[in-house]
């Protein structure tokens, strides 16, 4: 084993240029390749940050062409209204907004979700409160 170490000592001396570019190659590598799995892990393998995830569903409707989409929000209230089998339905469509700042742009990424989001989700907001029936009364000013 000394002999090896020996032997890589002189031919790291001899050529120098050509070390550095291994030992740099090799940094990099193993640095990309630690990245890249610390995401991975953080982005796709933790667990969903809700309690009952693996009994989360997601339902959609089918049009008479067959093709899926999800389902509109009067279509959700009627589920809503009859079904009985389910614990809990909760209605949630995205939103993407840009948002004008004195540096240029933010884009802002929020959902329209029913009143029964978070208690589906078994979740608590992180600041103030969950939405309650009272907040889908009409006639309500928009928030």
């Amino acid at each position: 084993m000394t002999r090896h170490i020996a032997h890589a000592m002189r031919t790291l001396r001899r050529s120098p240029g050509y070390s550095i570019a291994v030992v740099l190659t090799l940094a990099l590598g193993i640095g990309g390749t630690a990245a890249v799995t610390s995401v991975l892990r953080s982005v796709l393998l933790r667990p969903l940050s809700y309690a009952p995830a693996d009994r989360v569903v997601t339902a959609l409707e089918r049009d008479s062409t067959g093709n899926e989409r999800l389902a509109s929000y009067p279509t959700f209230q009627d589920w809503r209204s009859g079904a009985n089998t389910f614990e809990g339905l909760a209605f949630v469509r995205g939103l993407g907004a840009v948002m004008k700042t004195g540096s240029g742009a933010e884009r802002l990424v929020g959902a329209y979700v029913s009143e029964d989001f978070f208690r589906v989700l078994s979740d608590s907001p992180l600041l103030g409160r969950t939405l309650a029936a009272e907040d889908y009364a009409p006639g309500l000013p928009d928030a």
